[in-house]
């Protein structure tokens, strides 16, 4: 299970996608990183879900194993897109 926001921000439609259970947690890294629910959370999304809300957006900010590795296996990204924050990978998508 995934949680995702869809924002609008000057003609472009950004994506907030996190797994679930790293939702509203603090990464301790260097800077640390806060997966706020205020980013990453309208409503939450099975895969099959997902397919569909990623065809509108421009962009994509993904945290999470789970995530990245779903848009990983659909190629929606590749594996130079990911970064590591702590034992999180986080990767961005922009077309």
């Amino acid at each position: 299970m995934f949680c995702y926001k869809l924002h609008e921000i000057q003609g472009h439609v950004i994506l907030g996608v996190c797994d679930k259970d790293i939702l509203g947690k603090t990464i301790r890294a260097d800077p640390e990183f806060v997966v706020n629910g205020s980013f990453y959370f309208h409503k939450e999304a099975e895969e099959k879900a997902l397919e569909a809300i990623f065809k509108e957006c421009t962009m994509a900010n993904l945290v999470g194993k789970k995530i990245v590795d779903f848009a990983l296996k659909r190629k929606l990204i590749t594996k130079e897109n990911i970064i590591m924050i702590g034992e999180v990978p986080h990767a961005q998508l922009v077309r």
